[in-house]
């Protein structure tokens, strides 16, 4: 059964959005708690891919492309492992919706709405084209070209501490933008922004 008619829905009071998409899974679908993991990452990250998506198909991020590769593979680390799932509920969403995305007009003609239909498709194909030509599908597997050790050691550091989460996802965010970089090269960057870890 599809639960997307439930993800935007608001949760009892106090409690965060995915609430309420989580527990029509839980309670009336009877979802194992795997399934309900991967709905509550959907639930939390489907407006977000929308916007990235739209925003990356109209050209509007800044940036060099090496740059607009870096950015959206970050994305695609924060929204989590099943990101691929959270991008099929957003597409559930705006088929849902009902949106002409070139008026941002709610429509009810059929055949507006099959229209609107192959807008979305046609849309999320790029998107994900794009995604593969870039070669980030598996973004959020990938590895440090560096680990903990290496670092302390090329910042002479002799114990960790919190700057080792930040001085890891400077690595990261390195790799992305230089996906041809080396070890050497990666620490050098490390070295060279050694002020933002507080060392």
């Amino acid at each position: 059964m599809d639960i997307s008619p439930y993800a935007d829905s608001p949760g009892p009071k106090g409690k965060p959005l995915p609430t309420r998409p989580v527990e029509v899974a839980r309670d009336g679908l009877r979802c194992d708690n795997k399934t309900l993991y991967i709905l509550r990452d959907a639930t939390l990250n489907f407006a977000a891919i929308i916007k990235w998506k739209n925003s990356l198909l109209a050209h509007e991020i800044s940036g060099t492309p090496a740059e607009i590769r870096q950015q959206t593979g970050l994305r695609i680390r924060g929204w989590g492992e099943n990101w691929r799932l959270c991008v099929v509920l957003a597409i559930l969403q705006e088929v849902m919706q009902g949106v002409d995305l070139s008026q941002g007009k709610k429509i009810s003609n059929c055949a507006l709405h099959h229209a609107n239909h192959s807008i979305v498709i046609r849309e999320y194909n790029q998107f994900l084209a794009y995604i593969v030509d870039s070669d980030l599908e598996g973004a959020f597997e990938l590895k440090p070209l560096v680990n903990g050790a290496e670092i302390m050691q090329t910042l002479g550091s002799p114990r960790k501490g919190p700057w080792m989460s930040k001085a890891t996802a400077l690595v990261m965010e390195w790799q992305l933008l230089h996906p041809a970089g080396d070890k050497a090269a990666a620490l050098d960057a490390i070295v060279d922004r050694r002020a933002e870890l507080g060392l």
